[in-house]
Protein backbone atom coordinates (compact mmCIF):
# COMPACT_ATOMS: atom_id res chain seq x y z
CA UNK A 1 0.00 0.00 0.00
CA UNK A 2 2.80 2.41 0.92
CA UNK A 3 4.52 1.68 -2.42
CA UNK A 4 1.34 2.73 -4.32
CA UNK A 5 1.09 6.02 -2.40
CA UNK A 6 4.72 6.91 -3.13
CA UNK A 7 4.32 5.96 -6.81
CA UNK A 8 1.16 8.07 -7.09
CA UNK A 9 2.90 11.06 -5.47
CA UNK A 10 5.86 10.74 -7.88
CA UNK A 11 3.52 10.56 -10.88
CA UNK A 12 1.57 13.63 -9.76
CA UNK A 13 4.77 15.62 -9.18
CA UNK A 14 6.18 14.53 -12.55
CA UNK A 15 3.00 15.58 -14.34
CA UNK A 16 3.12 18.98 -12.62
CA UNK A 17 6.70 19.55 -13.72
CA UNK A 18 5.88 18.61 -17.32
CA UNK A 19 2.98 21.07 -17.39
CA UNK A 20 5.03 23.86 -15.83
CA UNK A 21 4.61 25.60 -12.53
CA UNK A 22 4.38 29.01 -10.98
CA UNK A 23 7.66 30.75 -10.21
CA UNK A 24 7.89 33.85 -8.01
CA UNK A 25 10.84 36.21 -7.65
CA UNK A 26 12.19 36.08 -4.09
CA UNK A 27 15.67 37.61 -4.59
CA UNK A 28 17.30 34.82 -2.59
CA UNK A 29 20.58 35.14 -4.51
CA UNK A 30 20.94 38.77 -3.39
CA UNK A 31 21.22 40.03 -6.97
CA UNK A 32 18.94 41.27 -9.75
CA UNK A 33 20.10 38.54 -12.18
CA UNK A 34 17.08 36.85 -13.80
CA UNK A 35 19.21 33.73 -14.37
CA UNK A 36 20.37 33.20 -10.75
CA UNK A 37 18.61 30.01 -9.57
CA UNK A 38 18.28 31.22 -5.97
CA UNK A 39 16.33 34.35 -7.00
CA UNK A 40 13.26 32.17 -7.64
CA UNK A 41 10.73 30.31 -5.51
CA UNK A 42 10.87 27.42 -6.02
CA UNK A 43 14.62 27.64 -6.79
CA UNK A 44 15.54 27.41 -10.46
CA UNK A 45 15.24 29.76 -13.43
CA UNK A 46 11.75 29.84 -15.00
CA UNK A 47 11.33 27.97 -18.29
CA UNK A 48 8.95 28.05 -21.23
CA UNK A 49 6.20 26.15 -19.38
CA UNK A 50 6.23 28.39 -16.27
CA UNK A 51 3.94 31.22 -15.16
CA UNK A 52 6.15 33.92 -13.59
CA UNK A 53 5.41 36.58 -10.94
CA UNK A 54 7.89 39.39 -10.19
CA UNK A 55 7.22 41.79 -7.30
CA UNK A 56 9.51 43.96 -5.18
CA UNK A 57 12.52 43.97 -7.52
CA UNK A 58 13.57 44.80 -11.08
CA UNK A 59 15.30 41.73 -12.52
CA UNK A 60 17.85 42.18 -15.31
CA UNK A 61 18.27 39.62 -18.10
CA UNK A 62 21.57 39.97 -19.91
CA UNK A 63 23.06 36.48 -20.24
CA UNK A 64 20.28 34.75 -22.22
CA UNK A 65 16.79 35.27 -23.64
CA UNK A 66 13.70 34.90 -21.45
CA UNK A 67 11.18 32.27 -22.62
CA UNK A 68 8.23 31.76 -20.25
CA UNK A 69 4.57 30.82 -20.52
CA UNK A 70 3.36 34.06 -18.92
CA UNK A 71 4.78 36.96 -16.95
CA UNK A 72 3.34 39.39 -14.41
CA UNK A 73 6.06 41.88 -13.48
CA UNK A 74 4.62 44.51 -11.13
CA UNK A 75 7.88 46.33 -10.37
CA UNK A 76 9.78 46.15 -13.65
CA UNK A 77 11.98 44.16 -15.98
CA UNK A 78 15.18 45.07 -17.87
CA UNK A 79 16.26 43.15 -20.98
CA UNK A 80 19.84 44.02 -21.93
CA UNK A 81 20.54 42.88 -25.52
CA UNK A 82 18.15 39.95 -25.05
CA UNK A 83 14.72 38.82 -26.30
CA UNK A 84 11.48 37.95 -24.52
CA UNK A 85 9.15 35.14 -25.59
CA UNK A 86 5.68 34.82 -24.02
CA UNK A 87 3.13 32.09 -24.80
CA UNK A 88 0.14 33.60 -22.94
CA UNK A 89 -1.20 37.05 -21.99
CA UNK A 90 1.26 38.93 -19.77
CA UNK A 91 1.77 42.29 -18.07
CA UNK A 92 4.92 44.30 -17.36
CA UNK A 93 5.12 47.56 -15.43
CA UNK A 94 8.25 49.69 -16.05
CA UNK A 95 9.76 47.68 -18.91
CA UNK A 96 13.20 48.55 -20.35
CA UNK A 97 14.83 47.07 -23.45
CA UNK A 98 18.39 48.31 -23.82
CA UNK A 99 21.76 47.34 -25.23
CA UNK A 100 23.64 47.04 -28.46
CA UNK A 101 21.91 44.23 -30.29
CA UNK A 102 18.58 43.64 -31.98
CA UNK A 103 16.02 42.41 -29.49
CA UNK A 104 12.53 41.11 -29.98
CA UNK A 105 9.43 40.69 -27.90
CA UNK A 106 7.32 37.82 -29.22
CA UNK A 107 3.97 37.08 -27.62
CA UNK A 108 1.13 34.73 -28.46
CA UNK A 109 -1.30 36.71 -26.29
CA UNK A 110 -1.93 40.26 -25.15
CA UNK A 111 1.09 42.01 -23.62
CA UNK A 112 0.12 44.92 -21.37
CA UNK A 113 2.87 47.49 -20.76
CA UNK A 114 2.20 49.90 -17.90
CA UNK A 115 4.26 52.59 -16.21
CA UNK A 116 7.43 53.75 -17.97
CA UNK A 117 8.39 51.68 -21.02
CA UNK A 118 11.79 52.34 -22.59
CA UNK A 119 12.55 50.76 -25.97
CA UNK A 120 15.96 51.05 -27.64
CA UNK A 121 16.25 51.08 -31.42
CA UNK A 122 16.23 47.64 -32.95
CA UNK A 123 13.31 46.39 -30.84
CA UNK A 124 10.76 44.31 -32.76
CA UNK A 125 7.32 43.42 -31.41
CA UNK A 126 5.57 40.40 -32.91
CA UNK A 127 2.16 38.95 -32.19
CA UNK A 128 0.37 35.72 -33.14
CA UNK A 129 1.09 34.65 -36.71
CA UNK A 130 4.21 36.83 -37.08
CA UNK A 131 5.35 37.48 -40.63
CA UNK A 132 7.53 40.20 -42.10
CA UNK A 133 4.68 42.27 -43.55
CA UNK A 134 2.25 41.90 -40.68
CA UNK A 135 1.15 44.96 -38.76
CA UNK A 136 1.95 44.03 -35.21
CA UNK A 137 0.02 46.59 -33.26
CA UNK A 138 0.18 49.88 -31.47
CA UNK A 139 2.18 51.08 -28.51
CA UNK A 140 0.44 53.74 -26.49
CA UNK A 141 1.51 55.67 -23.46
CA UNK A 142 0.53 58.69 -21.42
CA UNK A 143 2.04 62.08 -22.27
CA UNK A 144 3.11 63.76 -18.99
CA UNK A 145 1.92 67.13 -20.38
CA UNK A 146 -1.56 65.80 -21.03
CA UNK A 147 -3.03 63.62 -23.76
CA UNK A 148 -1.12 60.66 -25.04
CA UNK A 149 1.12 59.62 -27.91
CA UNK A 150 0.94 56.52 -30.08
CA UNK A 151 3.57 54.57 -31.96
CA UNK A 152 2.73 52.21 -34.79
CA UNK A 153 5.46 50.08 -36.39
CA UNK A 154 5.64 47.48 -39.15
CA UNK A 155 8.29 44.81 -39.31
CA UNK A 156 8.79 45.10 -43.07
CA UNK A 157 11.90 47.13 -43.75
CA UNK A 158 11.83 48.71 -40.32
CA UNK A 159 9.29 51.29 -41.46
CA UNK A 160 7.87 53.20 -38.54
CA UNK A 161 5.30 55.89 -38.01
CA UNK A 162 4.52 58.01 -34.99
CA UNK A 163 1.26 59.85 -34.77
CA UNK A 164 -0.07 62.40 -32.32
CA UNK A 165 -3.09 61.39 -30.32
CA UNK A 166 -4.92 63.90 -28.16
CA UNK A 167 -2.50 66.67 -27.21
CA UNK A 168 0.64 64.51 -27.46
CA UNK A 169 3.26 65.25 -30.11
CA UNK A 170 4.79 62.17 -31.71
CA UNK A 171 7.39 62.16 -34.43
CA UNK A 172 9.97 60.02 -36.15
CA UNK A 173 13.67 60.60 -35.79
CA UNK A 174 14.66 59.00 -39.09
CA UNK A 175 18.39 59.61 -38.54
CA UNK A 176 18.44 57.65 -35.28
CA UNK A 177 15.87 55.16 -36.65
CA UNK A 178 13.45 55.51 -33.80
CA UNK A 179 10.08 56.99 -33.04
CA UNK A 180 9.59 59.18 -30.05
CA UNK A 181 8.83 62.66 -28.90
CA UNK A 182 9.81 65.39 -31.30
CA UNK A 183 11.52 68.32 -29.68
CA UNK A 184 9.12 71.12 -30.45
CA UNK A 185 8.54 74.57 -29.13
CA UNK A 186 5.30 75.20 -27.27
CA UNK A 187 5.03 78.70 -28.75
Amino acid sequence: MRYRAVTAAVLVCSAGAAMGQSKAWDGGAGSTDWFADLNWDPDGVPGSADAVLVQGAVPVAQSADIDVRSLLADTGLVLDSRSLYLAEPSSIRNFTLQGCCTRSVVTQGLLTLDGVTTLSKGTIFSGPGGGADRRVGDLRGADPRGGDAAHDRRLAGGVGRCAPVGRGRGGCDRVAGRCGRRRTSTR
